[in-house]
């Protein structure tokens, strides 16, 4: 077993409080239509002997995901390559389609917060192409606190 052991002066170097990450850019438009948004809530769950169970809401807000699901053409992949090249570490600002006011519009700017959301790329990029010249990427967008 291996032991860990802080000194007094590490603890008083610890930031007192981490402060949110600012968007420096927007997702390209028309590749959010390739994405399906998944809704979780995190929770916990405790199983007894006699069978029941306890289960609880850890969050109060749902935890958002977009998962890559359809398959691309060469040229919206090479935008989602050289986007994600571009913000691989950085967060960005997301317009989730159906959330927007009007639905489907789109802001480059990102300054219309309706159906807007902070996002990172959670993930590496691999990139498997078909026969019908269409690529597979297994990539999720995360919503940022």
């Amino acid at each position: 077993m291996v032991e860990t052991r802080v000194s007094g002066d590490q603890i008083n170097r610890m930031p007192g409080v981490v402060q949110s990450s600012s968007a420096s850019a927007v997702f390209p438009e028309g590749l959010q239509t390739a994405f399906t948004e998944l809704i979780t809530y995190e929770s916990i769950s405790n199983d007894y002997a006699l069978g029941e169970n306890q289960r609880s809401v850890l969050t109060g807000s749902p935890r958002r995901r977009w998962r890559l699901t359809r398959r691309l053409t060469p040229a919206k992949m090479s935008t989602l390559l050289t986007f994600f090249n571009a913000h691989r570490m950085d967060a960005f600002y997301l317009y989730s389609p159906w959330d927007t006011s009007p639905r489907f519009s789109y802001d480059p700017t990102g300054a219309a917060t309706v159906g807007r959301f902070k996002c990172r790329f959670e993930g590496p990029m691999a990139i498997t192409w078909t026969n019908s010249a269409r690529g597979d990427v297994p990539l999720e967008l995360v919503e940022l606190a």
